[in-house]
């Protein structure tokens, strides 16, 4: 009896649960293995093509890149514009692994970016922490330089989320990890300042990395967007499939 009592609350508490009206932009679950130079993909290679790709691991596919040289490698794709006037939130989620960690992230106006820092309008990136093998930086990239946001473990997936200010050419971050979504409590950021600002809309979402661990070392996946502030996690099952989920656990143990 117990049993059902506990489903049967799960399945009204999940009926209350808020779908998120972030739009997936990318989740690389349709795509090969393999380099995103030999593959159909809306993405473009920057520079030396080796070094932009799709792995998998634990039956999960993201987005790979790296190079331990100068001169950035990377690549970009096509986004729904975020407008001038407007306010809009990306998710995003990040995993850094045991490699060298200089890797940046984030949008720009530009229909073709290149092999260069300063293409990008918004910037975040992962930096290694000196003498901690373990950790790594989240940082915030401005006009006046990198700012730290948080210090975070590695080999674990982390939900980040942008809430941009682009009339203002600013941004709020937030993190979380599984599937909780934010709250003001999980901001680390406020107010950051674009790297370039501009007046265009945002067209492209860009990845970069210099002198950077090559293979494993990030992982980026599960691209979201959507106009206006919305912290809710888009992974989180919509609440009709949870509430079956809830359902078909009350007949098993009706069954027993």
């Amino acid at each position: 009896m117990m049993k059902k009592i506990m489903f049967l609350t799960l399945v009204i508490g999940l009926a209350g649960v808020s779908q998120s009206t972030l739009v997936k932009v990318d989740d690389f679950e349709t795509y090969n293995v393999g380099l995103i130079r030999d593959q159909s993909t809306p993405w473009t290679a920057i520079g030396n093509t080796m070094f932009l790709s799709v792995k998998e691991a634990d039956g999960n596919k993201y987005l790979a890149y790296g190079w331990n040289s100068g001169g950035p490698r990377g690549g970009y794709r096509p986004i729904d514009p975020v407008s001038s006037l407007s306010t809009a939130t990306l998710f995003f989620r990040v995993y850094a692994g045991l490699g060298t960690l200089d890797h940046a992230f984030g949008l720009t106006d530009l229909a073709t970016p290149a092999q260069d820092y300063g293409n990008f309008r918004l910037q975040m990136g992962a930096l290694s922490v000196s003498g901690q093998s373990t950790k790594f930086r989240l940082i915030g990239r401005s006009s006046s330089g990198a700012q730290d946001l948080v210090v975070l473990d590695r080999q674990v997936w982390y939900n980040v989320w942008a809430v941009i200010n682009h009339q203002a050419n600013t941004y709020d971050v937030y993190y979380t990890t599984g599937l909780a979504g934010a709250t003001e409590a999980d901001k680390v950021g406020t107010g950051i300042t674009y790297r370039v600002g501009t007046t265009n809309d945002l067209i492209r979402f860009l990845v970069l990395a210099n002198y950077a661990g090559e293979g494993d070392s990030f992982r980026l996946d599960d691209i979201y967007l959507t106009n206006g502030i919305d912290l809710s996690n888009p992974l989180v099952p919509e609440p009709a499939s949870m509430m079956l989920l809830g359902l078909g656990g009350l007949v098993i143990c009706r069954k027993r």
